[in-house]
C-alpha cells in the first residue's frame, strides 16, 4: 500500500545479525531488494563502584570508536550507531547486536562521576565478556534557595556541570555525583535573576544556600487592529548583544496582557505572533536598565492570504506536494495541497516572498518570488510543475553506487538552488529545470566526501558521477627542532577557479605531528597549516588517483603573536572577531578568529611576523582595516557601527537571470564583506530581484547590479549605519 513514487527507508532485523539499512529505495522497485545481513557479535559486562558492589539501573552507552587522531574521510557504517542499554539489578549489561570493529563504551549513573570511556575490539561473529565499568562516587552539594526576604524560592534549577536537580516547595535543592575542586553552581529561575556562584567542593556534603534577586519584568498588551486584545499570543523578546541570555517567551493572557519575567540589562527587539495574524515587531528597540518596563502595546495585522494552484500534476501526486513560503528574516511558512492542487497560505506580512511547490524528494521543484504590499489582503499565484528539462545521474565511487549521498545543484546563470539525496543504487533526478550552465556538487558527510562539476544544460541530460578518491599524507614539525606539531590544523581547499572557495576539508594532527585524508577527490589544493603558537604556513598542492603521493613534511616558523582589543563604537565588546590578514597588495594571508574578553581581550596566535593590514569584522557591527606590527605592542580596534542594506531590482523579481550587486564607496574603494571563516566577499547574488547586504558602515555608496544575461543596473544610496536601509534600482 505505498504511494507511487514516494521513497521510503528500510529497516531490516533479525536476530543474530546487525540491522541493516536500505534508503532510498522508491516505490515500486524495478527489481527486488537485496540486503545483505552481517552476523552479530555480543558484549556482555557489569557495572560497579570502587568497592565492586553492583549499580543497579545505570545507563551504558555504546558507539563506534572513533578514528585515530590525525585522520580524516574513514567511513562509518549506518549499523554502528550509538545503542543505549540500563544495567539490571546485579549491575550486568548486555548488548545483543554489535557490529564488528572497535567501540567505545561509557557508564553513567546517578550520584556517580563518570569514568573515562572504554574502547574494545570486537570480533565478527564472537562474544566479549566480563567488562568492568567502575563508577566513583561524587561529591553532594545542597542546600535552600531562597527570596531577599527569606521566602523560599521553589521550582529553581540548580546545576553544576551536567548534574542538576530543582528546588522543592521549602526551596532544598540536592546535587548528587558532583565531582569534587572549584567549580561554579548555577541558579536560574523564571522569575528571578540568574546566579553562579564558585564553590570548592569537598568529599562528602557541601552546603550551599542561596539567594535570588527579583529580576527585571517586562510587559504590555497583544491587541488586534481595533484594538481588541488578542490573547495567547507568543511573545518574544530578543537580545541584541551577543552576550547575555539570547530571549525570553511568554504568552499574552485574556486580556492581552503579557509579562517577560528576570530580565537581564540590554537592549532587546520584541515580536509578537499568533495564529489567523502577521508576525509583529516593535517599532522601537526595548532597553532595559535595572527598571520594569511596561506599558508596551504589540498591534497584530490580519496579513495577505497568499492562494493559488499547483499545475501540471496528476490528482494522485497533490498529497505529495509541500507548498511553502519563505521571507529573508522569517521562518518558511506551509501550506497543505489538496486534491485539486488548491493551496492557500494566510497571515504573510508585506515583503518579498519565495514562494516554491516542492515533491516528496526533491526532484521536482517550482518556484516564483511574490511581492506582498502593504495593505494587500488576497494574493494569487500559481505554480506549475512541469515542462522544463530533467537531469538525472549516477553517483559511483570505486565503480559501486553511493547512496545516501547530496547532490546539489545551483545554477550559474540562471536563479536556482536544489538539492536532493541519492538512492540505494546511488541514482538521482532533478527536473522542472530552466537552461542554462549549472554547477553540481556531490557530497557524503559520512565519508567527507566532495566533487563538483559544472555543465550545459540546453536538453534533458544523464550523468555518472564517478568520484575518484586519493591519499594525502604529511607531519607538521616546528621549523628548527623538527619536533612534531600536536593538534595543528591542516586545511586542504579545492580550487574552482575564479574567486569562488571550494570544498574545504579539515584534518588534525595527531600528537607526532602526522595526518592522513583517507578519501580526498583528485585536483589541486591550497593546504593551509595552523598551530597555536606558530606562523601559517600555505602551499599548492596536487593530488592525483592512482599515484602515491610522497608524505609532506611542513614546518611552521614560532611567531610571538598579537595581542588585540575589540571593541564596538560604543564600547561593547564583541564575543568574537574575524581578522584577515592581508599583505601589502590586499591579498588574505592569514586568517583567525578570536575568542574576546567581557573587555575585548584576544590574542592572535599564529599571525606570521611583519607589518601588515587586519580586516577586523564581528557580527553586528562593520568591518575596518587596522596596521599592526608582529610583534609589536597590543592592538586597539574601533569597530563601527553598521546595519542592513537592502538592494531591490523590480526588473528581476520575475526573471530568472542570476545578478550580483557590488558597494562602491565615493573614493573608489570597494566595499569588503567578511564571512565566518574569513572569507572576504566582493559581491552579493540577489535572489527574487532583492538581495541585502548586513552590517553596512555609514557612507555614500554607489550600486551596481549585474545580472549574467548583461543588463547592468545602478543607482546610489546613504547609510548611517545604524537604521536598516532599502534602495530600489529601476
Amino acid at each position: 500500500d505505498l504511494a507511487r513514487g514516494r521513497r521510503v527507508n528500510v529497516l531490516v532485523t533479525h536476530e543474530g545479525y546487525v540491522p541493516s539499512w536500505v534508503e532510498g529505495v522508491e516505490a515500486p522497485t524495478a527489481k527486488p531488494l537485496v540486503v545483505v545481513l552481517e552476523p552479530a557479535s555480543r558484549l556482555r559486562g557489569r557495572v560497579e563502584d570502587v568497592s565492586g558492589e553492583p549499580v543497579p539501573g545505570a545507563s551504558v552507552r555504546m558507539r563506534p570508536a572513533p578514528p585515530p587522531p590525525g585522520t580524516v574521510g574513514v567511513k562509518v557504517r549506518r549499523s554502528e550507531n550509538t545503542a543505549d542499554v540500563e544495567a539490571g539489578h546485579d549491575g550486568a549489561f548486555a548488548f545483543a547486536e554489535v557490529a564488528p570493529g572497535a567501540v567505545t563504551l561509557e557508564a553513567s549513573a546517578e550520584g556517580f562521576l563518570p569514568p573515562e570511556p572504554v574502547e574494545l575490539q570486537v570480533p565478527p561473529n564472537g562474544e566479549v565478556q566480563d567488562v568492568r565499568l567502575v563508577l566513583g562516587r561524587g561529591a553532594v552539594v545542597s542546600g535552600w534557595i531562597t527570596a531577599p526576604g527569606g521566602e523560599p524560592v521553589a521550582g529553581a534549577r540548580a546545576r553544576v556541570g551536567a548534574v542538576q536537580s530543582e528546588s522543592d516547595a521549602e526551596g532544598r535543592y540536592r546535587l548528587a555525583g558532583v565531582p569534587r575542586g572549584l567549580t561554579g553552581l548555577a541558579v536560574s529561575h523564571p522569575a528571578y535573576k540568574g546566579k553562579t556562584q564558585q564553590v570548592d567542593v569537598q568529599p562528602g556534603e557541601n552546603r550551599v544556600d542561596l539567594t535570588l534577586e527579583k529580576g527585571t519584568t517586562v510587559a504590555g498588551r497583544v491587541v488586534d487592529e481595533a484594538g481588541e486584545p488578542r490573547p495567547g499570543a507568543e511573545v518574544t523578546l530578543r537580545n541584541r548583544s551577543e552576550r547575555g541570555p539570547r530571549g525570553y517567551r511568554a504568552s499574552s493572557g485574556a486580556d492581552g496582557r503579557f509579562e517577560l519575567l528576570a530580565v537581564a540589562d540590554g537592549s532587546f527587539d520584541l515580536e509578537a505572533e499568533t495564529g489567523g495574524f502577521a508576525p509583529a515587531v516593535h517599532p522601537s528597540v526595548i532597553e532595559v536598565a535595572g527598571r520594569d518596563v511596561d506599558g508596551i502595546e504589540m498591534v497584530l495585522r490580519r496579513g495577505a492570504i497568499l492562494s493559488g494552484r499547483v499545475l501540471g500534476l496528476d490528482p494522485g501526486q497533490m498529497a505529495a506536494v509541500e507548498v511553502t513560503a519563505e521571507r529573508a528574516g522569517r521562518p518558511a511558512r506551509s501550506a497543505t495541497v489538496d486534491h485539486t492542487g488548491r493551496y492557500e497560505i494566510a497571515a504573510l506580512e508585506a515583503g518579498d516572498w519565495h514562494l516554491r511547490a516542492r515533491l516528496a524528494g526533491g526532484r521536482r521543484e517550482a518556484d516564483a518570488w511574490v511581492a506582498i504590499a502593504p495593505g494587500d489582503r488576497e494574493v494569487e499565484r500559481d505554480l506549475k510543475l512541469g515542462g522544463g528539462l530533467a537531469l538525472g545521474g549516477l553517483v559511483l565511487i570505486e565503480d559501486r553506487p553511493l547512496p545516501r549521498s547530496h547532490v546539489s545543484l545551483r545554477g550559474l546563470d540562471v536563479t536556482a538552488e536544489r538539492g536532493v539525496t541519492t538512492d540505494h543504487q546511488g541514482a538521482f533526478r532533478f527536473e522542472d529545470l530552466e537552461p542554462g550552465r549549472y554547477r553540481v556538487e556531490v557530497t557524503h558527510s559520512e565519508r567527507m566526501l566532495s566533487q563538483s562539476e559544472d555543465l550545459e544544460l540546453t536538453e534533458d541530460h544523464e550523468v555518472v558521477i564517478e568520484i575518484a578518491t586519493a591519499v594525502l599524507t604529511g607531519t607538521v614539525v616546528a621549523a628548527g627542532s623538527g619536533e612534531g606539531v600536536a593538534e595543528a590544523l591542516v586545511y586542504l581547499q579545492r580550487f574552482l577557479g575564479g574567486d569562488e572557495p571550494g570544498p574545504l576539508t579539515t584534518v588534525g594532527t595527531n600528537a607526532a605531528g602526522s595526518f592522513v585524508t583517507a578519501s580526498l577527490a583528485p585536483g589541486r589544493y591550497r593546504l593551509t597549516v595552523r598551530g597555536d603558537g606558530y606562523a601559517q604556513e600555505e602551499r599548492i598542492v596536487d593530488v592525483e588517483v592512482g599515484v602515491p603521493a610522497e608524505p609532506l613534511t611542513i614546518e611552521l616558523d614560532p611567531t610571538e603573536g598579537l595581542a588585540l582589543t575589540v571593541r564596538r563604537t560604543a564600547g561593547e565588546p564583541p564575543v568574537w572577531a574575524t581578522v584577515v590578514v592581508l599583505d601589502e597588495g590586499g591579498r588574505p594571508v592569514h586568517v583567525e578568529e578570536p575568542r574576546l574578553s567581557d573587555r575585548g581581550l584576544g590574542f592572535l596566535q599564529q599571525v606570521p611576523p611583519g607589518r601588515w593590514n587586519l580586516l577586523v569584522k564581528a557580527a553586528g557591527s562593520a568591518s575596518t582595516i587596522a596596521r599592526a606590527t608582529v610583534p609589536g605592542k597590543r592592538l586597539e580596534v574601533t569597530l563601527p557601527s553598521g546595519a542592513a542594506l537592502t538592494v531591490r531590482v523590480p526588473a528581476l523579481i520575475e526573471s530568472r537571470a542570476a545578478a550580483a550587486l557590488t558597494l562602491t564607496a565615493v573614493d573608489g574603494a570597494p566595499y569588503l564583506g567578511v564571512n565566518p571563516g574569513g572569507f572576504i566577499q566582493r559581491s552579493w547574488p540577489l535572489a527574487g530581484g532583492a538581495v541585502t547586504v548586513a552590517d553596512v558602515p555609514a557612507g555614500a555608496w554607489r550600486l551596481q547590479v549585474t545580472a549574467a544575461d548583461g543588463r547592468v543596473w545602478s543607482g546610489s544610496v546613504s547609510t548611517n549605519g545604524e537604521a536598516a536601509t532599502s534602495a530600489v534600482i529601476e
